[in-house]
């Protein structure tokens, strides 16, 4: 498949201790490759294909699909606009849920499993994007937790501080309920979104905010199939350089923030 000259990019969903090897293969042979989260299981492997990316000028980019949905894009205009929130004081986001039947590689320590690699990826992506971060947060507090049975990490929690001192509290795990949500603090009022990494098909999302007095408002938005948005991104970043550039520094972040987890 790699040799075939009919084959100008690859979407990677393996299992997230294979990508490095895979996603390398992929881009000598001169591929893009759009790689399933988490992008590696280290920091190393990330950035040996971001590097090499650069060097033959492809595309790498992680599969954050909620990044690209109108519900995602509403709240970063908001936050970047300012006028509606004012300064942001913190980012609250929870990504959980209950054991699979089937976790397949979610618990293999050799195929990259583990909630801090298959979870709390998203709620750090999303601090990450939210607070515009340029450079991976200070990890004030973290603690990853294992499991009696398990051989990879089960749950988390973490506070990140960022240059202008928005703190990002942050908690994942497997064998709970299911949770999938964010709250914004700010100096004029707050904003609440549920479902905003995974979403069920046809599933209407919303915004709430609130002023001051804690008045609430909602904005809805219509069922959107993210992964089209997403994959139609791609398509324009192998036509763009600078974008592609843009997508190896979110990536490079996201790494280098995880692996800062990993050590605090």
């Amino acid at each position: 498949m790699l040799a075939s000259g009919d084959v100008d990019a690859v979407y990677l969903a393996t299992p997230i201790g294979l990508h490095a090897a895979q996603g390398k293969t992929v881009l000598l042979a001169g591929k893009h490759l759009w790689c399933e989260k988490s992008l590696t299981a280290d920091l190393a492997g990330a950035s040996e294909l971001i590097e090499l990316s650069r060097r033959r000028d492809l595309c790498v980019c992680e599969a954050f699909m909620y990044a690209y949905h109108p519900q995602f894009e509403r709240m970063l205009a908001i936050v970047a606009g300012q006028r509606t929130l004012g300064r942001i004081f913190s980012i609250t986001s929870r990504f959980s849920m209950p054991q699979l039947e089937q976790p397949g590689f979610r618990h293999s320590a050799g195929l990259g499993g583990g909630a801090l690699l298959d979870l709390a990826c998203y709620p750090v992506s999303l601090a990450l994007r939210l607070a515009s971060a340029v450079e991976a947060p200070r990890v004030r507090l973290c603690s990853i937790s294992d499991a009696a049975g398990f051989e990879v990490d089960m749950s988390g929690y973490a506070a990140l501080e960022f240059a202008d001192l928005t703190v990002a509290y942050l908690e994942w795990g497997f064998g709970r309920a299911y949770m999938n949500e964010v709250t914004i603090s700010a100096e004029n009022g707050s904003l609440h979104a549920n479902y905003v990494f995974s979403k069920r098909e046809g599933l209407e999302s919303s915004i709430e905010i609130r002023d001051t007095r804690g008045t609430p408002r909602t904005e809805l938005f219509p069922a959107t199939d993210a992964f089209v948005n997403m994959l139609q991104a791609f398509a324009r970043a192998t036509e763009d350089a600078t974008l592609r550039e843009n997508l190896r520094r979110e990536a490079a972040l996201q790494a280098t923030s995880l692996a800062a987890l990993r050590k605090g």
